[in-house]
């Protein structure tokens, strides 16, 4: 008893510095989802063969367990075409490196975590604890994609040597709900500045002109 106790403590030891660490590294969250699937798998066949006072009411309660088990594998079947990231993405990452860039790719922080498995140099990504000057990276962030001034755009992307901005559907919806404002605004109607160089339905590559065009 005391070796099962002390087995299961150390499960949720580890579990806890997993999702500790994951805010740091966010690869571990795989880890973390097949220890869950292996903890929840220990717990069903428990569940199964332990000895219950009525069957029929184990019988319900595996039988709930199951389908929800079916119903959320379904769902995630169905949705799957939403999650990031997509075929489009891919496209949009190898548009990006047959480029040979040497400069910053600015994107929404969600988005820099594949900008940089791609190969690319991102402005800040969600891993701000190793992000140079994280706090005002931050800000600048907020507000180049906020801003409505052509002039704060093109001198915050001048700071930071970033030439070119990456914006996808599911980013347009979340930033900016949807509607062409702010720095979107301004990269569709901003033609002598910036030039659209990549757009496959779903994700847009900007390159920002030549200051001396």
């Amino acid at each position: 008893m005391w070796h099962e106790n002390y087995r299961y403590t150390l499960y949720y030891v580890i579990l806890a510095l997993s999702f500790i660490l994951s805010l740091y590294f966010s690869f571990l969250i795989y880890f973390i989802a097949l220890f869950l699937a292996v903890f929840a798998a220990h717990g069903f066949v428990y569940l199964h063969t332990k000895e219950w006072k009525s069957d029929t009411f184990r019988y319900w309660t595996l039988l709930v367990f199951s389908c929800g088990l079916l119903f959320s594998t379904v769902a995630y079947i169905n949705n799957i075409d939403d999650f990031i990231p997509t075929e489009n993405f891919g496209e949009g990452l190898q548009f990006l490196r047959d480029q040979n860039i040497e400069t910053t790719i600015f994107s929404h922080y969600t988005r820099s975590e594949y900008l940089s498995y791609g190969g690319m140099k991102t402005f800040i990504d969600d891993n701000f604890l190793y992000a140079p000057n994280a706090k005002g990276r931050w800000e600048d962030s907020n507000r180049l994609l906020k801003s409505e001034d052509i002039n704060n755009v093109i001198a915050i992307m001048n700071r930071y040597n970033i030439q070119y901005i990456w914006v996808d559907e599911q980013m347009i919806d979340e930033v900016w709900r949807g509607d062409e404002i702010e720095l979107l605004f301004l990269l569709r109607y901003s033609p002598n500045v910036f030039e659209n160089v990549f757009d496959n339905g779903d994700v847009q590559i900007y390159k920002l002109r030549s200051q001396d065009a």
